[in-house]
């Protein structure tokens, strides 16, 4: 989505309607062609600080851990990056893992969030007001 708007309840809005990307119109062209590449990569791009300091609707199913979902550790890791908008290649490489085992692990991780997108996801952890440790 390019967008004249920057503020970050717009941004998060149009993440929650299903957008994989939003870029403001004044951003620099090497901005939009980074938004550009990890949405093409199947990632979801948000600008730089632009969801900081947003307070989140109270959660419609209140979950703080990842275990309360039957993550496993690396699964956890694998939904730490999800929410970070990373595309699949830059998750297998991060963690060291094959892209096979690495869409075995967003798989399990959507089904435990039942769901079926990477953006539904994000939108899903929000909601549950998932709390991840570092």
């Amino acid at each position: 989505m390019l967008s004249s708007q920057e503020d970050p309840l717009t941004v998060q809005r149009s993440i929650q309607l299903g957008a994989m990307g939003f870029i403001p119109r004044s951003a620099p062209s090497s901005q939009m062609f980074e938004a550009l590449r990890t949405v093409l990569a199947h990632g979801i791009y948000v600008p730089p600080m632009s969801l900081s300091g947003i307070t989140l609707p109270v959660p419609a199913r209140p979950c703080t851990s990842p275990a309360e979902l039957g993550l496993t550790p690396r699964q956890t890791q694998v939904l730490r990056l999800v929410l970070e908008g990373k595309p699949l290649k830059l998750i297998a490489r991060e963690l060291g893992l094959s892209h096979n085992t690495a869409k075995t692990h967003v798989s399990a991780v959507l089904r435990a969030l039942d769901v079926t997108t990477r953006t539904q996801a994000i939108v899903a952890a929000n909601r549950m007001g998932l709390v991840l440790q570092e």
